[in-house]
């Protein structure tokens, strides 16, 4: 059998020599991944320096950052640093838009200390639905030269998502999976009654402004929701951010994440939804 791995090895990399590329040995992979934790390690602590002071970078959470992706790292540490804002309040956490489940693994890995929170996870495991007309190109990571090719794009079976929670120490029955495209008529069990955080990662307009909308009556005084992508991919989740930033504008706080971040915007809720006040 070595002998087998041996020859398909040097057959391989025989054909790549070709297109000048070749295979990385183990020890060149582990070599890669150790040069990328501690160049991300750097990251972190030049970040929690000049950037976000309240946070502290343990093993768990580096090796969480390092497995992001799709979101930048600094990216990553902006969306713990408001996490951790919220974890003394009230109410559920939801992430929108989960992907491959990188980020949903490192929301749970915080969430394992804190027994009263859940983690509500929500996507169609299908894909990128159809943009709307309000969705215009204005970055294209995957080169298909049109909104509208990406449509079933970066879909992820949800076993795949299993597999990153199960890396993680948060009990299987304090997590949620709500599976299907988000919309207005999402019935009302399929949502935590109260919300502390929210991360919403759905590219286009139409779902972020749905998501926005669902949970804005659910959202406790000082809850947090971070939408990814403002500015990014699809004018859509700018607009959709804005408009109903222009409609609650006296009930949040605004604020644009600066670009060497990533693409994200972050809205606090100022005033009591059952108050008023």
């Amino acid at each position: 059998m070595a002998a087998v791995k041996q020859y398909l090895k040097r057959a391989t990399n025989s054909l790549l020599t070709h297109a000048r590329l070749r295979l990385m040995g183990e020890r060149e992979v582990q070599a890669f991944d150790d040069r990328y934790r501690q160049v991300v390690g750097q990251l972190c602590t030049v970040m929690i320096a000049n950037v976000l002071p309240n946070i502290e970078v343990t093993e768990e959470r580096l090796r969480r950052l390092c497995e992001l992706l799709g979101t930048e790292v600094p990216e990553g540490l902006y969306l713990l640093d408001r996490l951790l804002f919220t974890m003394a309040l009230p109410g559920d956490v939801c992430e929108m838009g989960v992907a491959q489940g990188a980020t949903s693994a490192l929301i749970a890995s915080e969430l394992s200390s804190h027994p009263t929170k859940n983690l509500w996870l929500y996507d169609s495991f299908e894909g990128l639905p159809e943009p709307s007309e309000q969705d215009v190109l204005i970055d294209d990571p995957l080169n298909l030269g049109d909104l509208a090719h990406y449509a079933g794009e970066m879909a992820v079976p949800v076993k795949e998502v299993l597999r990153r929670l199960g890396t993680t120490t948060l009990p299987t029955d304090r997590v949620r999976i709500v599976k299907g495209f988000l919309d207005s008529s999402l019935p009302s069990g399929s949502l935590p009654p109260e919300i502390a955080f929210a991360y919403v990662d759905f590219d286009f307009y139409q779902p972020i402004f749905d998501a926005l909308t669902l949970i804005h009556p659910r959202l406790v005084a000082g809850g947090i929701i971070m939408v990814d992508d403002y500015g990014y991919l699809s004018a859509g989740a700018k607009q959709a951010t804005d408009e109903f930033f222009a409609c609650r504008g006296d009930e949040y706080s605004f604020y644009v994440g600066p670009l060497f971040a990533g693409h994200f915007a972050v809205l606090t809720r100022t005033i009591c939804p059952d108050s008023g006040s």
